[in-house]
């Protein structure tokens, strides 16, 4: 018969055991809790940026709120009375320059920009070689028109 300190010890090891088992099972669940909380960090930050309409609220420079406010001025003007010449005339600026600023902030995400380590010069021939391309198919087109009306 096994004495009692074995049995002891044997019960010991088979609950280290379960609770190295039971560690391994706690460390995978805080895992894949810690990721979900991670996850839904990164959409509660994309959401904030939309109003409850869902669409995105983009956050304005100062001269872009300028030229809402001016613009907003004016129009409530217009519907009290005809706009002067000169107010007219700033509208129209202020809404050129509305759009223009609109299109500066509107490039595209994947837009890509000149890598870096292509100069001025590299440049320069890839456009040669283009428009030397150009030339040739433009030939090629006068060429076959010409045979085509023969």
């Amino acid at each position: 018969m096994p004495s009692k300190k074995a049995g002891a010890l044997t019960e010991s090891f088979k609950s280290t055991a379960l609770l190295e088992k039971n560690i391994l099972v706690l460390e995978k669940e805080n895992k894949a809790l810690h990721e979900t909380v991670s996850k839904l960090i990164d959409e509660v930050n994309r959401l904030s940026g939309l109003d409850t309409n869902g669409v995105i609220t983009l956050k304005l420079t100062p001269a872009q709120e300028i030229v809402e406010i001016q613009i907003e001025r004016l129009r409530t003007m217009s519907r009290e009375r005809i706009l002067s010449l000169e107010e007219s005339k700033m509208l129209d600026l202020y809404i050129k320059n509305k759009r223009l600023m609109d299109d500066a902030n509107s490039i595209p995400a994947d837009y890509e920009r000149v890598p870096e380590g292509i100069t001025d010069e590299d440049l320069l021939e890839i456009a040669g070689h283009v428009e030397k391309e150009e030339k040739t198919i433009k030939k090629t087109n006068k060429r076959g028109k010409s045979k085509a009306s023969n």
